[in-house]
């Protein structure tokens, strides 16, 4: 789990997709000092970033995972049970590995990264 502090009044804490690699958002926890345009920021952010479950990865491990590889999954595993055979390669859509890369995709402003001091 990593965490990114977002000008002192939002805390967001974020992992990355087990097969995609695509950012995906556990939670936000607000500090002090928040107007409401912060607020609202937010949990825009929250409710359009993508959607997750766990998913078992392996023997007794799971991951979190977005919701459209597991469907992918499912569909892979549907078709490989009915016809016996695997499925065609699948059509790639960009998708954002990093926090600010996410950011910018949802068009809710731009974040950039600053070194510790």
């Amino acid at each position: 789990m990593k965490l990114a502090i977002i000008d002192n009044f939002a805390v967001i804490y974020f992992s990355n997709c087990f097969a995609c690699k695509q950012v995906l958002i556990s939670k936000i926890m607000l500090l002090e000092n928040k107007t409401t345009d912060q607020i609202a920021w937010a949990i825009n952010v929250l409710l359009l970033s993508p959607k997750w479950k766990w998913m078992r990865t392996g023997n007794c491990t799971c991951q979190k995972t977005c919701n459209e590889c597991v469907e992918k999954k499912k569909q892979m595993t549907k078709l490989v049970l009915t016809r016996g055979y695997g499925v065609p390669r699948a059509v790639h859509n960009p998708r954002p590995k990093t926090l600010p890369d996410l950011v910018q995709m949802l068009d809710m402003g731009r974040i950039e990264r600053v070194p510790h001091t």
